[in-house]
C-alpha cells in the first residue's frame, strides 16, 4: 500500500491492489445505480437491465489485482475510487510513501490536517 496525493483534487488516497472480480462487481453496481440518470449520449448508456454478477458467477475470470486508489471520508469510509492505470494516473497521483496499514494513512492525514 502507498499513500498518494491527487494533484487535481488536492487530497490524499491509498493506492492498493483490488481484486479484479471485486472491481467488476463494483463497476456493475455503480452502472446499475447511475443508469437512470444517463442519456443515450453517455458512453456507458444502455437500455438493457444491468445485472450485478456474484463472485461465484465470475469463476473463470482471472482474479488479478488492479491498482486502485481509494479515497476516504472523515468517517474513514471509502467514498470514491479510481483505477491507477495509464499515463494520466502517473501524472495525476504523486506517490508519497509506502505504508503497511490504513492506520498509518489516517495518522498521516491527521498530521497533514487533511480530511
Amino acid at each position: 500500500m502507498q499513500i498518494v496525493y491527487d494533484k487535481h483534487n488536492e487530497e490524499y488516497g491509498v493506492l492498493e491492489k483490488k481484486s479484479f472480480k471485486d472491481t467488476i462487481i463494483d463497476v456493475s453496481k455503480n452502472l446499475k445505480k447511475n443508469m437512470p440518470k444517463m442519456t443515450p449520449d453517455h458512453i456507458f448508456y444502455t437500455d438493457k437491465e444491468i445485472e450485478v454478477p456474484k463472485k461465484e458467477d465470475l469463476g473463470d475470470v482471472p482474479d488479478i489485482g488492479i491498482p486502485t486508489v481509494h479515497f476516504y471520508d472523515s468517517d474513514k469510509k471509502v467514498y470514491d475510487t479510481a483505477m491507477y492505470a495509464g499515463q494520466n494516473a502517473y501524472d495525476r497521483y504523486e506517490v508519497i510513501k509506502e505504508i503497511k496499514s490504513l492506520k498509518e494513512f489516517f495518522e498521516f492525514k491527521k498530521v497533514k490536517g487533511a480530511n
